[in-house]
């Protein structure tokens, strides 16, 4: 017999998961349904091959681009399919990449010429669990999520995107959405923001606003000085590449605009290309070039037209269009390449004949393979020119070629308290009111920009606080602070990818509470102290400074785990009760509201308290492994 194959996840980023080895989670991600417009009028007079040969090449379509763009189809429908993003492995663009799908999807069925579909996309927490049944086991999700985005699907016109105000926050730096209105939806007692999707931005991602304006640029005189600094080293000839690095919402993003802003008004020519996992090979090679030769002195200089053969061949190949077929046919592989960065080598030195350029590459960790080569070669040949080359990426993502090739990379750490304190003092105002508020913040978010920004935001959402940019007052006593689902996904992304062992921990240490003591921890864990001690320095090696509370601290023969845990607690009534009352509370109320709790059914099962603890979370595991 063959070696018997385990069953796996067909996903960009969770491709070597095995079925087996997903548990029961509780998680936030974006949901996809789509449908066959008036499908039954196709098939109802055909046989059975016939009907469904009719249908299967826009099933085929619906199935390539959702895993084109990182997506799992999770159940197909006859007529449609529903997918997910974002699971098994969160990955916090998931909204992004389904809109993105969504529009792929549209381009493919509008080239079967016969065929219209129809989308819903909606974002919110599920359970994700392998659901076993007679003859299979699959991936599946349950939850209110699911109901809205079928009817999201049913409501939307033929050829329509139609969205949960949801999807427009999450995505809305990327997509380009237009408001449908609030809909009645079938089983929703009120009416429901939708949204149409009508395209994909074209100009660089927009830089985070909301009703507090821009926020501050603050906290980073040195690294900024850093990168003006290696400016004007390349405007004198000697160029390179500067790497910035830094965690999910650190601020490398905003730190590259203040520096390009600066340097634009100085006179230099900008180029910002991206990064894309799910566009295939030479994608962000292909954006690079693209959006090279629409620049104005290359254009003027005829630079395309002036290639040789070989190296036009190579262009017009990795763009798509027209190409010497004859002469891309003699050439090997490695000449191939050697083409291709020969041109666009030529091209960028047209570009900066006149005055330098900056190239500013975001998101480095999601470069495709096939374009490493030639950035690769672009950050050696811009030693010697008046060129720039400025890389984002994230801690840990630092591809292996770099090394050698850039200049001592800039580290962003989050702001320190005069930064972080200046950042939230402009985003809130200067009310005594809201000391208090603003330190339970600061201490919440880790001191990341992004996510001090995105809480605030949170608050004014939801009427916490009141008022207008840089001028807000208190208006609620019981001022919550969650996690955003724009910083949701990103804490998210960064706990899936923990070992197994390790991401158990973790959660494990959520399901009891916010303070842990070590004796509990390894009798819940079935660890020894000695184990458990590897666990987590292991989690520290591994999730290093996942948030800047993300270390754990061992206080007193006590555990206190990262932040990033109190948002992962597992799918279980009784666990909703008791780690969202800690998350909700500050330290002391949290420890205050567990001990009372724990104390409280204690009482009620006649157990005594350190027994009932270990009963509880024993019995969560029990439920989680079956």
């Amino acid at each position: 017999m063959p070696p018997r194959r385990s069953k796996r996840v067909r996903n960009t980023d969770a491709g070597r998961l095995r079925l087996q080895e997903l548990t029961t989670e509780r998680k936030y991600v974006t949901v996809f349904r789509v449908d066959i417009v008036r499908s039954t009028d196709m098939v109802v007079i055909l046989d059975l091959e016939a009907a469904v040969s009719r249908l299967e090449p826009a099933l085929e379509a619906m199935r390539v681009a959702v895993r084109s763009h990182g997506g799992v189809v999770l159940k197909e429908l006859g007529d449609g399919l529903s997918a997910v993003f974002g699971a098994p492995l969160a990955d916090d663009r998931h909204a992004t990449l389904a809109c993105h799908a969504a529009i792929d999807l549209m381009g493919r069925i509008e080239a079967l010429h016969d065929m219209k579909v129809r989308v819903g996309i909606h974002a919110g927490f599920v359970v994700a669990s392998i659901l076993k049944g007679d003859l299979s086991s699959a991936y599946n999700l349950d939850g209110p999520p699911l109901y809205l985005v079928e009817r999201l699907q049913s409501a939307a016109e033929p050829e329509q995107i139609l969205v949960s105000d949801e999807i427009r926050r999450l995505a809305e730096t990327s997509i380009v959405f237009e408001t449908a209105g609030c809909r009645m939806l079938k089983g929703f007692p009120n009416p429901v923001p939708v949204h149409s999707v009508t395209g994909v931005r074209q100009e660089p991602e927009a830089t985070l606003r909301d009703r507090f304006g821009r926020a501050g640029f603050v906290g980073r005189a040195t690294e900024y000085a850093r990168l003006l600094a290696a400016a004007d080293s390349a405007a004198r000839g000697t160029g390179g590449l500067v790497i910035v690095v830094g965690e999910p919402g650190v601020g490398e993003s905003r730190l590259t605009q203040e520096a390009a802003g600066v340097l634009v008004e100085a006179g230099w020519t900008p180029v910002k290309a991206e990064c894309n996992t799910t566009l295939g090979p030479f994608a962000l090679s292909r954006d690079l070039v693209a959006k090279l030769l629409l620049l104005p002195a290359v254009q003027a200089a005829g630079a395309r037209g002036e290639l040789p053969p070989a190296q036009r061949a190579a262009i017009d190949v990795l763009l798509a269009q027209p190409h010497d077929a004859a002469v891309w046919a003699r050439l090997g592989q490695r000449a191939r390449r050697r083409a291709l960065v020969d041109a666009v080598e030529t091209i960028l030195d047209s570009a900066t004949r006149d005055r330098p350029a900056l190239i500013l590459i975001e998101d480095l960790q999601w470069c495709d393979d096939a374009s490493a080569p030639v950035i690769e070669a672009l950050a050696e040949f811009a030693r010697t020119r008046t060129v720039l080359m400025v890389v984002t990426v994230r801690t840990g993502g630092l591809p292996d070629w770099v090394h050698g090739h850039a200049l001592e990379p800039i580290v962003l750490q989050p702001l320190d308290d005069n930064g972080a304190r200046a950042l939230i003092d402009g985003l809130l105002g200067p009310a005594p009111a809201l000391a208090a508020l603003k330190q339970r913040v600061l201490d919440h978010t880790g001191r990341l920009p992004l996510f001090v920004i995105e809480v605030c935001r949170r608050l004014a959402e939801l009427g916490r606080v009141a008022g207008e940019a840089g001028n807000f007052r208190l208006a609620s006593l019981s001022a919550v602070l969650d996690v955003p689902p724009t910083v949701y996904g990103v804490i998210a992304a960064r706990v899936d990818r923990l070992s197994p062992d390790n991401k158990r921990v973790l959660q494990i240490a959520a399901v009891i509470g916010r303070r842990i003591p070590i004796s509990l921890l390894t009798t819940v864990a079935e660890l020894s102290e000695q184990m458990l001690g590897e666990r987590l320095r292991s989690l520290d090696r591994e999730a290093a400074r996942l948030l800047s509370s993300a270390r754990h601290r061992i206080i007193h023969g006590g555990v206190q785990p990262p932040l990033s845990s109190h948002v992962m607690h597992l799918p279980l009534m009784c666990t909703f009760i008791l780690v969202n009352c800690c998350f909700a509370l500050g330290d002391a109320e949290a420890v205050e509201a567990h001990h009372r709790f724990s104390a409280d059914i204690a009482e009620q099962t006649r157990l005594p308290l350190a027994q009932f603890a270990t009963a509880f979370s024993r019995g969560i595991l029990l439920l989680l492994r079956d």
